[in-house]
């Protein structure tokens, strides 16, 4: 009975919410920010570097596994498809049965995006990034 009511409620109010302020206050988006609060409660324990791709991907994990894959998201600076692509090759898993886990981790560590070779050549022109 709760859940009914519950869900109703959810249903209700996307369609309110959605006609006063748009369609990112629709009902699947009010189911995402709910769950959203309920894995982040405190808000000071987010982290900036992440995008809000990279946090619906977290919300789905149980919080140890979560709080890994943050943590390495973070330091890698994994975009959101490449965090997809780590936790699908299970490596919370490989980490934790590893006999050498550092060996593991660097293996699986991501370079950050190479800088488009374009860049220097603006640059040794003497045009700044504010400029273009």
């Amino acid at each position: 009975m709760r859940a009914e009511y519950g869900d109703r409620l959810l249903a209700q109010l996307g369609k309110t919410l959605s006609r006063e302020f748009g369609r990112a206050f629709g009902e699947r988006n009010l189911y995402f920010m709910r769950q959203f609060y309920l894995a982040y409660p405190k808000l000071n324990a987010l982290r900036t570097e992440l995008t809000w791709t990279h946090y619906r991907t977290l919300m789905r994990l149980p919080e140890e596994r979560r709080a890994f894959y943050e943590r390495m998201a973070v330091t890698g600076r994994w975009s959101s498809r490449e965090l997809d692509k780590q936790i699908n090759s299970m490596l919370y898993e490989r980490v934790a049965l590893s006999r050498q886990p550092e060996r593991t981790l660097a293996a699986a560590r991501v370079r950050a995006p190479v800088r488009p070779r374009g860049v220097d050549r603006v640059r040794n022109l003497g045009i700044e990034q504010d400029d273009y």
